[in-house]
């Protein structure tokens, strides 16, 4: 008797929980900085939205993934498709006590039933209180930015 398994699927091989937040972004690599959307993110990485197709890039060499003012990691591409692009956070970028506060605040609006995903028009995640959407990065955010 054999057993058949499932392919393994890029859900079921991700160490974290992903979250999606919708925020402009920066790719460093090479000698130029691109302006992005972040699509989703996650304690080893992010999925980002490049302005034109992937092809118009020649390669990603000593890619670095910013939230302006917030975060900044060294990143591997890890995979590519049209204009999207799925980056694995350097070793260590998970400790971070920016990304920490950030995952913990999107999971706990996930948890709450709290984190819009379905509007999106804003271009931005957003977090429902009391009935009216308020843009994520709470107060806690902007004094963890302050930090030096």
């Amino acid at each position: 008797m054999s057993i058949v398994l499932p392919p393994e699927t890029q859900q079921n091989r991700r160490h974290h929980a992903r979250y999606p937040l919708r925020r402009p972004c920066t790719l460093t690599f090479r000698d130029r900085s691109l302006s992005c959307m972040l699509v989703d993110i996650s304690l080893g990485g992010a999925g980002v939205e490049l302005p034109m197709h992937v092809r118009n890039y020649s390669g990603f060499d000593g890619l670095r993934f910013q939230l302006p003012g917030f975060l900044h990691f060294r990143s591997d591409l890890r995979w590519s498709m049209d204009r999207r692009l799925g980056l694995k956070f350097a070793p260590g970028a998970h400790r971070s006590p920016a990304l920490l506060s950030l995952v913990a605040e999107l999971e706990q609006a996930a948890l709450e039933g709290t984190l819009d995903t379905q509007d999106s028009s804003a271009g931005f995640a957003r977090v429902l209180t009391r009935g009216h959407p308020a843009p994520l990065f709470p107060v806690s955010w902007s004094a963890a930015k302050q930090r030096p």
